[in-house]
């Protein structure tokens, strides 16, 4: 998490000399569209730091979960407007769409277990995993084009973002379908550094009926 603080009050300006981008002819393509670009996140352990680095090759805004602590959130939210353009809560998912919708680009980080409400279970790395069904739900409300976003610590004070290819007739009408092709593209990420991927999150907690707990 040392990379939240760079992020948050640090001059990034060595690090933007190192940056790698991977995939970033994807994200042009999508941009290049018109229709608003929607990317899809995970929380890796430098979450905070792949904002400012992506705000070097577009303005981005996202939709975030208010910390309990106001006046801690308080502080995130007003280090991290230096580089992104604007924060969406939860509360704000109108806003959101209608933000895509203007031809923005926005970013969420939708990879979290939130139980079975507004979830399907998908397939995740072999297990049956609670998936948001939000996602699909904001690219059909949206119609813009969606890509996974990820971001590593690549080491020798380099970091990277990596874009997948668009995901081409996303979203279908078959809400699992959408839930494995995101966790698929997401599966794919994880694996160029598995070791960077937030597992604390308890990412299989809620299981289908009947079966046990993995933890």
């Amino acid at each position: 998490y040392i990379e939240c603080t760079v992020g948050w009050w640090r001059n990034l300006e060595p690090y933007y000399q190192k940056m790698e981008f991977h995939g970033l002819e994807h994200l042009q393509e999508a941009i290049s569209r018109g229709k608003g670009v929607f990317l899809l996140g995970g929380h890796f352990s430098i979450l905070d730091f792949a904002g400012p680095l992506l705000s070097q090759v577009t303005p981005v805004s996202y939709m975030y979960r208010p910390n309990n602590n106001l006046l801690f959130n308080a502080v995130i939210e007003r280090s991290r407007s230096r580089c992104l353009e604007r924060g969406f809560d939860k509360r704000q998912i109108s806003q959101f769409v209608e933000y895509i919708k203007q031809g923005n680009v926005a970013w969420y980080a939708c990879d979290q277990d939130f139980g079975t409400k507004n979830s399907v279970f998908a397939p995740f790395f072999g297990v049956q995993t609670a998936t948001l069904t939000t996602p699909a739900w904001i690219a059909r409300e949206t119609g813009a084009t969606v890509l996974q976003l990820s971001q590593f610590r690549e080491g020798n004070g380099v970091y990277s973002l990596r874009f997948s290819p668009i995901f081409e007739n996303y979203p279908s009408d078959d809400e699992v379908e959408n839930a494995t092709r995101m966790n698929k593209a997401l599966e794919e990420a994880i694996r160029v550094h598995p070791d960077q991927y937030l597992w604390l999150h308890r990412r299989f907690k809620t299981r289908p009926e009947g079966e046990p707990s993995i933890y």
